[in-house]
């Protein structure tokens, strides 16, 4: 099972839920969040690993400018019957603005012995050295944010297997962003 959520909400909360229960089973859950103005968006998955030899991971990734503020609570599960399995759980966040914030709560609850689980989570602004090799190779300040929020957002976007699809949630991904004016100026808006 792979799973793409989206909101385009003020306010959201979402619960996901992916329960493991036959042996040898996969759950890929995908959540991408582009979080804009004053929104609040609120992120729950749960992984429940209830069969052994199971894989499930959670990546997340969002980008929040103005004064979003996202919530990230993730649960990865292993049940003390689901012995070698493989659980993973990743939270990255790109702020935009010195007033965007973001939250991540990944946590990890054992119950087998024979298993492989992890978790990462980060939340910080472009680096500016990103920036500066860009540039270094021609590419204008908005051009070399611009590229570096699509690279951010790539490990998901790309798992979208429809190319209907993939372009169309690359273009309201655009268009969200294009609201305030032309040219990536959400990305440097301050």
């Amino acid at each position: 099972m792979k799973v793409l959520k989206g909101s385009n909400s003020v306010k959201a909360s979402v619960r996901c839920d992916a329960l493991i229960l036959d042996t040898i089973s996969r759950s890929d859950t995908y959540p991408t969040l582009q979080v804009a103005d004053e929104q609040y968006f609120n992120f729950s998955n749960y992984l429940y690993h209830y069969a052994p030899a199971t894989k499930g991971e959670i990546i997340m990734r969002g980008v929040l400018k103005d004064e979003a503020h996202s919530v990230f609570n993730g649960m990865a599960t292993i049940q003390k019957y689901a012995q070698n399995s493989d659980s993973y759980l990743s939270d990255h966040v790109l702020l935009l603005s010195p007033d965007a914030r973001s939250d991540s709560i990944p946590s990890l609850e054992i119950e087998a012995n024979q298993v492989k689980a992890s978790h990462s989570a980060s939340v910080g602004q472009i680096d500016e050295d990103m920036i500066y090799y860009l540039a270094s190779r021609g590419f204008e300040d908005v051009m070399a944010k611009k590229l570096i929020v699509e690279g951010f957002l790539e490990p998901l976007t790309s798992q979208i297997a429809l190319s209907d699809l993939h372009d169309k949630f690359l273009k309201s991904i655009e268009q969200k962003w294009h609201r305030r004016g032309n040219n990536y100026d959400w990305i440097t808006r301050r």
